[in-house]
């Protein structure tokens, strides 16, 4: 499953009234490649995407935020995930590209490519529908619901472990 591909299956459901907050790395790149626009900010400092999506979903409650995550990016600040969990904004929508590693050196991997599982601890932090994905269908149907629905969504886009990052 290719991050574009998944990607593109999440841009029809993103409105020019969204507001999507996008990690480092080929995500970057490859968001605005499949959705450009104005309402796109591309962060790129590891560890600060997850409190500056909870800050402005939190701030511009009348807007949807989404937040385009990596496993490297959240690995790095996992405390977030408890405060995520405790204010649990219903306005706030993430997907998180793991690529069990760390895209920017391509030879690091993450504590994904082993027993570390995203989803689980989100569940754990008092986020019930939080799950991970491996398919481009069960993503094109978890972004579908997470999207259509009233509440905070964190959909995990997981591979299978691969010689190749994407």
């Amino acid at each position: 499953m290719k991050r574009i591909d998944v990607l593109r299956a999440l841009a029809p459901y993103v409105t020019d009234e969204d507001l999507v907050i996008v990690s480092l790395g080929g995500t970057g790149l490859e968001w605005n490649a499949v959705h450009p626009g104005d309402n796109n900010m591309y962060l790129v400092a590891m560890g600060c995407n997850m409190p500056v999506a909870i800050g402005m979903s939190l701030a511009l409650k009348h807007r949807r935020i989404i937040l385009l995550e990596t496993d490297g990016s959240l690995l790095l600040n996992m405390g977030v995930i408890g405060t995520l969990g405790n204010v649990a904004p219903e306005n706030l929508r993430v997907f998180v590209m793991d690529n069990q590693g760390y895209e920017r050196v391509r030879h690091d991997i993450s504590a994904t490519r082993g027993k570390t599982d995203l989803a689980a601890i989100a569940q754990a932090c008092g986020i019930p529908g939080a799950r991970t994905v491996r398919t481009e269908v069960d993503f094109a149907e978890a972004a579908r619901a997470a999207m259509e629905g009233s509440q905070l969504s964190f959909v995990v886009r997981s591979e299978e472990h691969t010689s190749e990052l994407q």
